[in-house]
């Protein structure tokens, strides 16, 4: 079944997408007016581009007037590339895409940020455990549990290499019928 869903509203005009067997269509023509961009030249481009010209495609959605219209579309996972093969110099547009070049920034830098600082605080806490465990190799029952820790670990590697032998054996596993 489609379902029609309100997908952004951007500069007043209400962008819609719809949902057809798990896959979301986005209709383009919204998108060109609320970026005051040439709906016919941004088609043209669409369908020359090596990757777009073959996702692209007519869906039946319901306009912003709740009349069921044939309306060129493109599936949600290309839209965002696509948005940046546009090339206006719409001030609507310009505004749009420096908003999405920050958005983006912040995403990565963010990321890059976060991953760093994870870095340094897993070799703190390395540290931490290497300082213990001199500390502790001393005591007896350390050097049980430490023993008891690294069976567990070989039992675990052995479990998983059953497991992928099992799965390994299954996958191979010809179905033909023999004669």
């Amino acid at each position: 079944m489609n379902h029609i869903k309100k997908f952004l509203e951007f500069n007043g005009k209400v962008i819609y997408f719809i949902a057809v067997d798990g896959n979301y269509w986005i209709a383009i023509r919204p998108i060109c007016e609320s970026l005051n961009i040439q709906f016919t030249r941004t088609l043209k481009n669409i369908k020359s581009d090596e990757i777009l010209r073959d996702v692209w495609s007519k869906q039946t959605m319901r306009d912003t007037k709740n009349r069921l219209q044939s309306m060129v579309a493109l599936p949600e996972k290309y839209i965002y590339g696509w948005l940046f093969s546009i090339r206006s110099g719409s001030d609507a547009f310009q505004n749009y895409k420096r908003k999405c070049y920050d958005l983006l920034y912040e995403y990565f830098h963010g990321s890059i940020t976060q991953r760093h600082q994870t870095l340094l605080e897993k070799s703190d806490a390395l540290s931490e455990m290497e300082q213990l465990e001199a500390e502790l190799s001393a005591d007896p029952k350390f050097k049980k549990w430490n023993d008891a820790r690294a069976k567990v670990m070989r039992y675990g590697k052995r479990l998983k290499e059953l497991d992928d032998d099992f799965i390994q054996g299954q996958l191979s596993l010809d179905f033909s019928s023999s004669n």
